[in-house]
């Protein structure tokens, strides 16, 4: 009886269809980018990013139409390219996140690599010198990884971990292929190896992730900065009256659920329109922008600031009796009024009225008492009183 053979332990794509592959996977990643970069330009690292897919789709193309040409011509035409989108990739991920690769670092790298591309060429048989060329992106990767980690990623964390673990996970794809290079020497030719074919399914997972975390990244810090928009004021950064009205209404239904007193302190500037008719309206949002960074110094965490309307300003603070909002007020008018402002020959202070919240009014009953305390304030200036 005869038995027909088997299949074979491991299924082998051939070489075209591999690079065909990788180099789809690189245009695709590139149309995504770019689709992306078109339409939010501000954030550096962007464009980087889609030109680096491109050259690195452009390596792949040249190993896809290397059979149609001969032996050695375009493989380090293709390694060239490879380095040079690695890189771009690579440095495009530390601008986004507000830093850079050391240029050194990427030089020195940079030239290594092509001076092993042109020593080597495009070997048809095993060579030493190709396990140190595979071994030379594991750097990079782990520049990129540690960069990501060390970012303040508050506003995209889950993107970056996403990128993080991709970059990780390429990295340790690096280190396995190269004791595999140095375990078996028949893999440091260019023909068909199961770890090949490993490559092509592990850069396209590493390409897949890598991309899902960058654009989520993106998404997630546009996100923020839409929500910084609609809620900051755009001149002082901090919070503006309709996030400051929902801060109050969400305080309030905490002080009615579990009885935790609050207070505000609603603070209007003495004799501000003076300062702006006598030295311009430039110099009146200087002392706006500079009350701002006095009076946060002065804060405590958890204390909220918001620009109630023109020069007057609302203090929300949780959690504070009515007697010690007053203290920390008039402690804020003391340190803004010793303050120098730069304005020659005026010193800039706030008159302020504190109003403590009660069981049986409302955040606009609390709102009303401060400021008829303010009213009262104002008749004197430079002083803070406590609502009845």
């Amino acid at each position: 009886m005869e038995f027909s053979p088997g299949p074979p332990p491991f299924f082998h794509l051939d070489l075209w269809t591999i690079h065909t592959l990788v180099a789809l996977t690189f245009l695709v990643q590139s149309v995504i980018i770019g689709f992306h970069a078109a339409r939010i330009r501000y954030f550096r690292g962007i464009w980087m990013f889609f030109w680096s897919a491109l050259v690195l789709a452009a390596g792949s193309v040249v190993l896809t139409i290397q059979p149609w040409f001969p032996p050695g011509i375009l493989g380090p035409v293709s390694e060239t390219l490879m380095v040079a989108g690695a890189a771009l990739q690579y440095v495009s991920v530390t601008r986004f996140l507000g830093g850079r690769l050391r240029p050194i670092f990427v030089a020195v790298w940079t030239a290594i690599s092509l001076v092993l591309i042109l020593a080597l060429g495009w070997p048809a048989g095993p060579h030493p010198g190709i396990s140190l060329r595979e071994i030379l992106p594991l750097p990079f990767l782990l520049a990129a990884t540690v960069a990501i980690l060390r970012a303040e990623t508050q506003t995209f964390r889950s993107g970056a971990v996403l990128a993080a673990l991709a970059f990780g996970m390429y990295s340790v794809r690096f280190v396995i292929r190269f004791v595999w290079i140095l375990t078996h020497p028949e893999a440091q030719g260019p023909g068909p190896h199961i770890d090949v074919d490993f490559d092509a399914v592990g850069l396209f997972v590493f390409n897949l992730l890598w991309t899902s975390g960058f654009l989520l990244m993106v998404n997630q810090r546009l996100q923020h900065g839409l929500f910084q928009l609609a809620s900051r004021d755009t001149l002082t950064g901090c919070l503006n009256r309709r996030a400051a009205s929902e801060r109050l209404a969400e305080e309030h239904l905490r002080f009615r659920r579990y009885a935790r007193d609050y207070s505000i302190l609603l603070l209007d500037l003495d004799k501000f329109k003076s300062i702006n008719d006598t030295f311009g309206h430039q110099t009146g949002d200087r002392v706006l922008v500079t009350l701002t960074e006095v009076i946060r110094n002065v804060l405590r965490a958890g204390d909220h600031l918001a620009r109630w309307g023109g020069e007057e300003f609302l203090v929300l603070l949780p959690e504070t009796p009515a007697t010690e909002a007053l203290a920390l007020a008039d402690r804020l008018r003391q340190t803004v009024e010793a303050h120098d402002f730069g304005v020659p020959g005026r010193t800039v202070t706030f008159s302020g009225g504190v109003a403590g919240v009660t069981r049986d009014q409302s955040v606009d009953d609390l709102c009303a008492r401060a400021d008829q305390a303010l009213y009262q304030a104002k008749q004197t200036r430079n002083s803070v009183i406590l609502a009845r």
